[in-house]
């Protein structure tokens, strides 16, 4: 009973912090995104790790938020469509762009009408292009060799005025 109330307090902090995830500014994207695994693994019991600079902040917040929230649906979809059991967050900035990679290993993603990059009737997918649209990016969505998995891959400008 007492780790049954402990988890459900552990959810219901999550839940609150991921309400308003870039309260964790000044440390920026990086940090949140790396608490965002540690938060998954502590709540779904899977690995999740995070893979790029802690400290890495982006000017934009929109841009900053709408990344955090791609993640976050992307999380989601592994765990709940693919059944993933691991899952690796990626942050790889360059000069002028921003690639968020997330891949796990669960059921490969499923072509609904011939290609990947279409959306089907769910809202995961539609959220994710929707968001990318907002921040000027690009999305891409494959399946791992042999069906090991999905990785889904957001590029984006860094500065507000290559958005446009």
């Amino acid at each position: 009973m007492r780790d049954y109330l402990h988890d459900t307090v552990l959810q219901i902090r999550t839940l609150a912090r991921g309400l308003c995830p870039m309260a964790l500014e000044p440390r920026g994207v990086g940090m949140a995104m790396s608490v965002l695994a540690s938060q998954t693994r502590a709540l779904y019991k899977i690995d999740c790790q995070f893979n790029g600079p802690e400290d890495f902040r982006i000017e934009n917040p929109d841009t900053a938020l709408h990344l955090f929230r791609i993640a976050q649906e992307a999380i989601q979809n592994a765990i709940r469509h693919g059944s993933a059991r691991k899952i690796n967050l990626s942050l790889t900035p360059t000069k002028k762009h921003l690639a968020l990679k997330i891949s796990n290993n669960g059921k490969p993603f499923t072509k609904t009408s011939g290609r990947l990059t279409e959306i089907g009737n769910g809202l995961g997918l539609k959220l994710i292009a929707y968001r990318s649209d907002l921040i000027g990016g690009s999305w891409k969505i494959s399946n791992l060799p042999k069906g090991s998995g999905v990785c889904l891959q957001i590029t984006t400008p860094l500065n507000r005025e290559d958005n446009k």
